[in-house]
């Protein structure tokens, strides 16, 4: 999508450099570390590929879903190779199956393979990274409690501007706009 954006840009104005195509997630994160910047890191998927891959090699994971374990017994590649399609998986689940990540989330509520091994991460994480249920909720309540919206909007201006401080003369694009 990005790609197809900055070429009809690119024809549209005759050249597209340093474009930001921000979607819906990259706005949640964003608010995330600006209303809650003492809260845990978000958990992005380049960290769950490494999670993944460390809870594969659970000995009771590997006991209990022990037709999981042999397709990557003795090969790392298999490891990492499945390591990556569950972070895939996971980071999904988080945007589109929230209700299933807070059903795992939730003593009890876990069933099957796929469950087991997110509540294997969330045990080895506890409260170092949010995922992103935990994220939303998180900003829901910033903004719900927030009495002083002059500091909210100025943050969000700096935040979002077309100048982002961290992000050197970027033209962001939201999903909304998309």
């Amino acid at each position: 999508m990005d790609g197809w954006l900055r070429e009809r840009m690119a024809r549209a104005r005759g050249v597209s450099l340093n474009d930001c195509f921000m979607r819906t997630n990259d706005v949640l994160v964003d608010l995330y570390r600006l209303l809650c910047p003492s809260a845990p890191r978000a958990l992005e998927r380049d960290t769950l590929v490494w999670l993944v891959f460390s809870a594969l090699s659970d000995a009771e994971f590997q006991r209990n879903h022990a037709e999981i374990a042999n397709y990557y017994h003795n090969s790392e590649t298999r490891r990492m190779s499945l390591a990556m399609e569950m972070a895939d998986q996971f980071d999904q689940y988080q945007i589109y199956r929230h209700q299933l990540i807070q059903q795992w989330n939730r003593p009890g509520g876990a069933n099957g393979w796929q469950s087991d091994l997110w509540m294997i991460i969330q045990a080895r994480i506890g409260t170092a990274y949010a995922d992103r249920t935990g994220m939303a909720q998180a900003v829901l309540s910033a903004l719900i409690s927030c009495n002083d919206w002059s500091i909210l909007e100025l943050r969000c201006e700096a935040r979002f501007s077309k100048n982002r401080p961290n992000v050197r003369n970027r033209r962001c694009i939201t999903s909304s706009v998309i």
